[in-house]
């Protein structure tokens, strides 16, 4: 049974500076810490995930930090930072923004990439102590290795809009969701359109009625298909109110049609499903927060689904895999997936695994698929809530070889978090 989704994690302090940490994970893999985060100068609980150039460098976010920037009584207004690795096989962290509170604070939401090299992600601006814009900013990288911040769009500071994350279209427009705000107060999936100098627009507002049928609170990243069309996923409202995964159509430059693809009914269905991607198969893949047990509304430690289209225009929901929780296995799924080129699907759980963490520290997981469908699930790496991190909590990259790359929110040398590396 899991227990305590919301639990605060303790502090960890470790006295011992490690700037890599090789151990040998399950099945074979090798895990690796690129970086610890929380030195002097550096950001600190790496929330988003993390994104890879072509020349093999990564980028992410820390919610906060360096300390003395401003924010939360100086604890740090939060950082974009890039990782380049070595021949030796060694890893360079560089702040390549640090937010100061004017331009916004606390980025949540993983950065994206275009292929230009510039950034593309949003700042919140609330957390804690303090208020600050809301913004979608852009960062463009310079010839003597430094990096432009501009703000594409900010949101009225009179309403918790709650951007989340973004992705690109192939004309380099930007499309996001925000949880709160617009005209209904219920959020709002928006485009800003590079070619009007990124001018927003508005998709569609949620129902602001019970029991919002079409959906409440976006969650994770949407995805695009070839034709245009947006999908995602609510963690809220549907006929159950357990969240839904939604299409949104463009029926014309301004107009935009939503359905509803899939009414999660918690319990052994899910609940809080987070974000969709298209799988090498076509059909969509996410997780649910939690659920997968029949027991009850809210229980289970969480869900990996497949939406798979119909020829009738309908979706068919399958579920894949269901967390167990405990020792043995991960629970509470909060990130988005990867695929490997075999098919195989990769991801992380903020919490099972290990009880150094208060519900867990969370793993790394592999699920491979077989004949007739089935998924068989391998833990990579067990989090200890030492050295090599705690609570993954952000969505994770993966290159040619197979290697992947992902981040964690605590632990390391400092308690701050990891960035780290797992070769096949």
């Amino acid at each position: 049974m899991c227990k305590d989704k919301y639990a605060a994690f303790g502090s960890l302090l470790v006295t011992t500076l490690a700037i890599l940490l090789m151990v040998p994970a399950a099945w074979g893999q090798t895990f690796k810490v690129l970086h610890s985060f929380g030195a002097s100068g550096d950001g600190q609980w790496a929330e988003g995930g993390v994104v890879m150039d072509g020349q093999g460098n990564l980028y992410g976010v820390t919610e906060i930090g360096p300390p003395g920037d401003g924010c939360l009584g100086n604890g740090g207004c939060g950082t974009v930072y890039q990782l380049k690795p070595h021949s030796d096989g060694t890893w360079t962290e560089s702040v390549i923004h640090a937010f100061n509170g004017s331009d916004s604070a606390f980025p949540f939401a993983s950065p994206i990439l275009d292929s230009q090299g510039n950034l593309y992600g949003t700042a919140d601006g609330h957390a804690g102590a303090g208020t600050y814009p809301e913004i979608v900013y852009q960062l463009t990288p310079n010839s003597d290795g430094t990096w432009t911040e501009s703000i594409l769009h900010q949101f009225p500071i009179s309403q918790d809009d709650g951007p989340g994350a973004v992705t690109l279209d192939p004309a380099g427009n930007v499309y996001g969701v925000a949880n709160g705000g617009g005209v209904n107060g219920t959020g709002y999936i928006y485009k800003l359109n590079r070619a009007t100098g990124w001018q927003e627009q508005y998709l569609v507002y949620f129902d602001p009625h019970y029991p919002y049928l079409d959906g409440l609170s976006a969650q994770g990243p949407i995805t695009l298909d070839g034709n245009g069309n947006l999908y995602g996923a609510m963690i809220l409202g549907g006929t159950r109110n357990c969240g839904v995964a939604y299409e949104l159509s463009n029926q014309g430059s301004f107009l935009w049609k939503e359905t509803v693809l899939h009414n999660f009914a918690c319990e052994a269905d899910g609940f809080y499903p987070i974000g969709a991607t298209f799988g090498p198969d076509g059909s969509l893949y996410g997780v649910t927060q939690i659920g997968g047990d029949a027991g009850s509304i809210a229980c289970g430690c969480g869900t990996v689904f497949k939406l798979t289209p119909n020829s009738d225009g309908t979706w068919t929901k399958t579920t894949l895999y269901t967390f167990r929780g405990g020792p043995d296995d991960g629970a509470y799924p909060v990130n988005g997936l990867v695929f490997d080129r075999a098919g195989n699907i990769y991801s992380t759980t903020d919490g099972g695994g290990n009880r150094n963490c208060t519900g867990g520290c969370g793993i790394v997981f592999k699920l491979t698929p077989s004949s007739g469908g089935q998924y068989s699930e391998s833990v990579l790496h067990f989090f200890t809530g030492g050295l090599d991190g705690a609570n993954p909590i952000s969505t994770m990259a993966i290159d040619g070889a197979g290697n992947l790359y992902g981040a964690t929110y605590r632990g390391g040398a400092y308690g701050d978090g990891v960035a780290f590396e797992i070769t096949p």
